[in-house]
């Protein structure tokens, strides 16, 4: 009998399989099948929070998550990717599962998948409903996974809606302007939803979003965010959607949200081998910026990107804005080599390796979720 720890491991193995094999499937066919078989557990989650977006998700869910938790209700969250263990993705009042309980939901989702059909994200979301199902939750909350329209998550019958900041990224996929992409995002709006949402969107990415919700005769709630920095900023949403869906409670949402610790990744203060500095998981050119206009001393840009990602324009955007920057191939094959950069920007971008260089003071290291693993084995302790 496998131990609790090889069956987590086979369904680990089992499930990168699904990556390499086939990558990213944008429809939503198949999966609504495999979930039929399972006896629809989505359904149990008649009271979820549907998150969308182009960055932010993460923070939003973290934030709303505890903040439900401090009225006392009991919340599931999905979220992706993981840093370091798949069971990152999912919490249960902000406790990940176990492993244990991983690979019995895997089987249970794999037993319906005989052809191996799902990909890698539609069996971690069917896993999602089915640990809904099986540990009933007051609240689910449900960040999607790429886009919103044809994203595994958007098979849920009805949710409240928050839709982060909208910005260029998956142009391959999702469309290659803001309007096509705003689109895509508005998919998880339901009919007579109510949907949250930035009051400063770009004037395209509102339009969409007003005409989606006219058309299915949802409400938009627009957060108003005056300055600070991004953090605030999606504490502006997560405020706006505790206010609407609990208009009798009304407690002091922003005393709540700023004793929320933020989570890790997200312009977090670290040590790289006793030096001061950052660590932030964005990977686009929006998150750069975000970081750039909170004014703070960032001394040089550590950027360690997938290679599919629009690595260039973040290069691009940075060396045009003056900073010192570092290319951090931080796994190859998967990371954007340096080689790869235009002879322009090698001009301008560094090389910097994890087993030899250093850091300097409020260096800011910017990119993957999987930079973060490669960073932890060149010593990153927190401060």
């Amino acid at each position: 009998m496998l131990t609790k720890t090889d069956a987590y491991l086979r369904s680990v193995q089992q499930l990168q399989k699904k990556v390499f094999r086939r990558g990213i499937n944008y429809s939503l066919d198949r999966f609504i099948t495999a979930l039929a078989a399972l006896g629809n557990p989505h359904h149990v989650c008649t009271k979820a929070i549907h998150i969308a977006g182009t960055n932010g998700k993460g923070s939003v869910a973290h934030y709303i998550t505890n903040s439900l938790q401090y009225m006392g209700h009991t919340v599931m969250t999905y979220t992706s990717p993981h840093i370091y263990d798949y069971t990152e993705r999912f919490s249960r009042n902000s406790a990940p599962i176990s492993r244990g309980v991983f690979s019995e939901l895997f089987d249970a989702v794999t037993a319906v998948d005989p052809d191996d059909c799902l990909s890698e994200f539609e069996c971690l979301t069917a896993m999602a409903f089915q640990f809904a199902k099986r540990y009933p939750v007051d609240y689910a909350v449900i960040e999607t996974g790429l886009g919103g329209r044809l994203d595994a998550t958007n098979v849920l019958p009805h949710a409240v809606a928050i839709i982060t900041d909208i910005d260029m990224d998956h142009t391959d996929i999702l469309g290659d302007t803001l309007a096509k992409i705003a689109y895509e995002k508005a998919g998880i709006i339901k009919p007579g939803a109510t949907v949250i949402t930035h009051a400063d969107q770009p004037t395209e990415v509102m339009a969409v979003l007003q005409s989606v919700a006219r058309d299915r005769q949802a409400t938009i709630h627009q957060a108003v965010w005056e300055k600070g920095d991004f953090h605030s900023r999606n504490q502006a949403l997560v405020s706006t959607a505790l206010r609407v869906m609990f208009p009798e409670r009304e407690p002091v949402w922003e005393d709540v949200l700023a004793n929320v610790i933020s989570l890790f990744g997200r312009f977090t203060p670290m040590e790289y081998r006793g030096v001061p500095c950052w660590v932030d998981v964005g990977h686009n050119v929006s998150a750069a910026k975000a970081m750039l206009g909170m004014g703070l001393p960032i001394s040089e840009w550590v950027v360690g990107m997938q290679r599919h990602k629009n690595y260039e324009a973040v290069f691009q955007f940075l060396v045009d804005n003056n900073q010192s920057v570092r290319l951090f191939e931080f796994n190859p094959g998967v990371a954007a080599p340096y080689m790869a950069l235009p002879e322009h920007l090698r001009e301008r971008v560094g090389e910097w390796r994890v087993a030899t260089d250093t850091v300097v003071r409020n260096t800011l290291f910017f990119g993957s979720f999987h930079m973060m693993k490669a960073l932890q084995k060149g010593f990153l302790l927190d401060a």
